[in-house]
């Protein structure tokens, strides 16, 4: 048996951090070595860590088994960081260009904000790290199919298509903004310091509950202190030029409240899901060898880049629309009778 696990939400923090950036800034080709570069640690890594485990913090703690729609509008607010900082402080677009409407970056919400940072950044790392610091992982559970004939063949299908996916995207971006040889270092690299974090993360014994490993009241104030500082800097590095208007970071806002609204909405009920473990090491290290190894073949490919964003745009978002519309329902409907959950 496991002893107990020393400093367990420092151990969490660090891991679901690790994962955030490593599944949303790496695999994309946005910074290549975001991990691996020992100075991004003193501000990237916090700003990663401090959104994701805050939010986590506040959906997790309010209902622990929150539907799929409650985790992708409480990512979407973590997408919005990338769609408010960069794209509207920073970015300076032409507001009149076609893919900006009524002062929103179209491309930033729809995919960045509506798709990869609720997936990659929130949902993904939360459901992974929870393999192993919870003893009853629940999150892998929303997404596995109940009571059908052939669902362990159909399971493995899908994963193998979802790294197959991942690999293309990361090759093509990687391909375009890096190289392959940066590619392989990068992914690689990256890959080795996850797997210690899971080593890290894996040697004591697994928490009850997510309450456990997350940050309490306390650790949450002190969240939002370092995140106002943070927003503080990157605020007030905007780029010389003329000043953002209102109007246009008034849409931010907006956007702000409305993925609140809908995360708060969803998270009135439990659902029932069932524990869900994944295989153990040695199939999940072929499986991370696979998939930078798709990558690295795809990055050599000529204009890959067009698979990757195919992919990203035309699957892309139509999971975000897709999620967008599940979130609104389950938001707008009645409470159902309160369900018992197992």
């Amino acid at each position: 048996m496991k002893s107990p696990r020393r400093h367990p939400r420092l151990i969490a923090a660090v891991l679901i951090s690790v994962l955030s950036i490593a599944l949303a800034e790496v695999t994309i080709g946005s910074y290549p070595w975001a991990l691996l570069n020992p100075l991004n640690w003193l501000l990237m890594v916090p700003v990663y860590g401090c959104q994701v485990l805050l939010i986590a913090a506040l959906v997790l703690r309010r209902q622990p088994r929150p539907s799929l729609p409650a985790l992708w509008s409480a990512g979407a607010v973590v997408g919005l960081y990338e769609f408010y900082i960069t794209r509207t402080l920073w970015g300076h677009h032409d507001w009149n260009t076609p893919d900006v409407m009524a002062g929103v970056d179209v491309y930033a919400v729809v995919v960045v904000a509506g798709l990869w940072h609720p997936f990659m950044a929130f949902i993904f790392p939360l459901m992974l790290a929870e393999q192993v610091l919870v003893r009853e992982p629940h999150i892998a559970g929303l997404f596995a199919r109940r009571g059908r004939a052939g669902g362990a063949p159909k399971a493995a299908m899908v994963t193998w298509a979802g790294i197959a996916a991942a690999g293309i995207v990361s090759g093509g971006f990687l391909g375009l903004l890096a190289s392959p040889v940066v590619a392989a270092g990068s992914l690689g690299g990256t890959a080795l310091l996850v797997w210690c974090a899971f080593w890290l993360a894996g040697r004591g014994e697994r928490a009850e509950n997510w309450a456990d490993v997350l940050p309490n009241r306390a650790g949450m104030v002190a969240l939002i202190a370092v995140l106002a500082v943070l927003y503080g800097l990157f605020a007030w590095r905007v780029y010389p030029g003329e000043p953002i208007a209102i109007s246009h970071q008034a849409m931010a806002w907006g956007l702000y409240a409305a993925f609140v609204w809908l995360t708060v909405r969803n998270l009135r009920e439990p659902v029932p899901t069932r524990v869900v473990r994944f295989a153990g090491p040695q199939a999940w290290r072929l499986r991370v060898a696979s998939y930078v190894g798709v990558a690295v073949l795809v990055a050599l490919i000529p204009y890959s880049l067009v698979a990757g964003v195919f992919v990203i745009w035309v699957l892309g978002a139509a999971v975000a629309l897709w999620m967008f519309g599940w979130s609104v329902r389950g938001a707008v409907r009645r409470n159902a009778p309160t369900t018992t959950v197992a």
